[in-house]
């Protein structure tokens, strides 16, 4: 009886270990000061607050800034707070799939600076900065913008992808392009939005009036004045009904109806009646809405769970 007990106990705190290994700081502010720090999952302070910028933790790293009397500059710590890359860039970004943007060199005015690239988690410059502007990267691509100058006037920008060598996977040919989700990406064409592939072949014409990234197997698009959801094929699996929504995030979506909002699901099933003043995405289950100015939360079924 011992033993098991001494094995339960081992199990909890492995599982709580685990837990804890794979969390991720918080950004906080100093409402004080105005500096920006990082808490862990239980509001503990585990990074002081001395910046006057900070990102998010992806790949073990954040970006943080510091400014001074005209300028700022950034880099990179890890999670203990050690200044893992130097704060020596003019603009940086969060990592996603190993690799942050950055820019070197200040933006002037009738000037065109192709000073963007790409530094891996330890800080080796594996794109060396030459594009005007750049995306992160999603799915082994990121965007870019190229433009042409003739004398004092610039040429619309054109958008296309780049792979992780910095080599040009997708050429610029588009008017705006957003990030690659589920091997698609929205681009548009004058006023017009579509999706792509990753070879750049269009996929889905470009017809709609907006676009968002592909969740779970569906993308909100609006049509008319109005959003609905299509599939991976372009076919309008919800119809463009209603006056605004969001992503899906666990099967569920919010819809807004008569100025409300409530969920639905891939079916288009109304799960949760709109009568909130405001809604969030699902997270675990659950999630925060908003009803008379009361915040509440529900699970996927709309019953209330917690009030705050």
């Amino acid at each position: 009886m011992i033993k098991c007990r001494v094995l339960f106990l081992s199990c909890v705190l492995l599982v709580a270990c685990a837990g804890f290994v794979g969390a991720q700081p918080r950004r906080y502010q100093d409402l004080l000061t105005g500096k920006f720090g990082f808490v862990d999952e239980n509001g503990e302070k585990v990074i002081a607050a001395q910046y006057d910028y900070a990102g998010k933790f992806n790949d073990g790293r954040a970006v943080v800034g510091i400014s001074y009397e005209n300028y700022s500059k950034y880099g990179y710590i890890d999670k203990q707070g050690q200044i893992m890359i130097p704060i020596e860039y003019d603009a940086a970004g969060n990592f996603n799939s190993g690799l942050a943007k950055i820019r070197v060199g200040k933006f002037k005015a009738f000037r065109d600076y192709y000073n963007y690239g790409f530094i891996d988690t330890s800080g080796a410059m594996v794109i060396k900065p030459q594009f005007k502007n750049v995306g992160d990267f999603r799915e082994g691509l990121a965007s870019f913008e190229t433009s042409e100058r003739v004398f004092l006037f610039v040429s619309k920008p054109k958008y296309g992808f780049i792979d992780s060598t910095g080599s040009v996977a997708i050429e610029p040919v588009f008017d705006a392009v957003g990030n690659f989700s589920e091997g698609r990406a929205t681009f548009r064409t004058g006023k017009n939005h579509g999706y792509i592939d990753r070879s750049g072949a269009v996929v889905i014409k470009a017809r709609y009036e907006a676009a968002r990234l592909f969740s779970e197997g569906l993308a909100l698009v609006r049509l008319d004045g109005k959003y609905g959801f299509i599939d991976g094929q372009g076919e309008m699996v919800i119809p463009a009904q209603y006056s605004a929504a969001r992503d899906f995030s666990e099967g569920l979506a919010m819809i807004q109806s008569n100025g409300k909002w409530g969920y639905i699901n891939k079916l288009g099933e109304v799960v949760i009646e709109p009568k909130y003043d405001r809604g969030y995405f699902f997270k675990n289950g659950r999630t925060q809405v908003i009803l008379a100015g009361e915040k509440i939360f529900i699970d996927r079924d709309g019953e209330v769970i917690g009030t705050q």
